[in-house]
């Protein structure tokens, strides 16, 4: 009889100290699991105040606040990306490519941080990896806004001197959005660059409806009317160059063509 009550005695005591250490793990995870999203809230807020920094154009006290926020939870893809960003506007141009890629090592398919690459090698005259990089950036079919990534390539491409690829490229931007003068500016200026000037003249003006007081939309314009003999047509165009940015080297050169569409 006591050999059998000694026994269930063991066994009740394994279990109520396999009870305890079940316990104490749980314990322990929910003390992780708490600091870990003390350390991510901290991070956020220091990231917001590195957004409210940036938006402020103070570069110096956003990049403290996005390390810091990096400090706290360097897991998270968006801290390296502002950093990026601000390095970017600081022309510290090796030190963002580096924030960008580290961006990527946490998520290889974060189109940012592929356009903000993307950009980089754009400034520093890479076109092809910069087109390279754009186009990663095009894979990812949820990035919000694919207009500016097309405009890029097209950009991109308009600096190599690859028309035929640039102009298709400002199409696609064109179409994603139809209410953005500069992508119609574009493709005008990669039209004439084709010589298919009235393509380019149909560019300029849908420009010119979106936003009539650029002086360059009026001032390409009016070189593209004279390309097809349309005089009357030049001759306002380079008049509104005058009135809109009379200081300007646009306007000295208007005013030569309008002596001459006088006469």
């Amino acid at each position: 009889m006591y050999s059998i009550h000694n026994q269930w005695t063991r066994k009740y005591a394994k279990r109520v100290l396999g009870g305890l250490i079940l316990a104490l793990f749980m314990t322990a995870g929910c003390a992780m699991t708490e600091n870990q999203v003390k350390k991510e809230r901290e991070a956020d807020s220091h990231y917001k105040l590195g957004m409210a920094h940036l938006n402020e154009n103070n570069l110096q006290m956003a990049f403290i606040e996005f390390q810091k926020a990096i400090g706290f939870n360097p897991g998270d893809k968006t801290y390296y990306y502002a950093i990026g960003i601000v390095d970017f506007k600081m022309d510290r141009l090796e030190d963002a490519i580096d924030a960008y890629k580290k961006a990527l090592t946490i998520d290889p398919v974060y189109a940012e941080a592929h356009n903000g690459l993307g950009a980089i090698y754009g400034k520093l005259g890479k076109w092809d990896d910069a087109i390279n990089e754009y186009k990663k950036a095009l894979e990812n079919r949820q990035y919000s806004t694919p207009q500016w990534v097309h405009y890029n390539i097209g950009y991109a491409y308009f600096n190599k001197g690859d028309y035929q690829p640039a102009m298709l490229e400002f199409k696609e931007a064109v179409k994603f959005q139809q209410d953005m003068s500069m992508f119609h500016l574009w493709l005008g200026f990669t039209y004439m660059k084709l010589e298919m000037t009235k393509e380019a003249i149909a560019s300029y003006e849908a420009a010119k409806r979106l936003d009539v007081r650029n002086m360059d939309i009026y001032y390409n314009l009016g070189f593209a009317y004279l390309k097809e003999g349309m005089r009357s047509q030049a001759l306002d165009a380079f008049k509104k160059v005058v009135e809109l940015s009379p200081e300007s080297d646009a306007a000295v050169d208007s005013m030569k063509y309008i002596d001459l569409l006088k006469k």
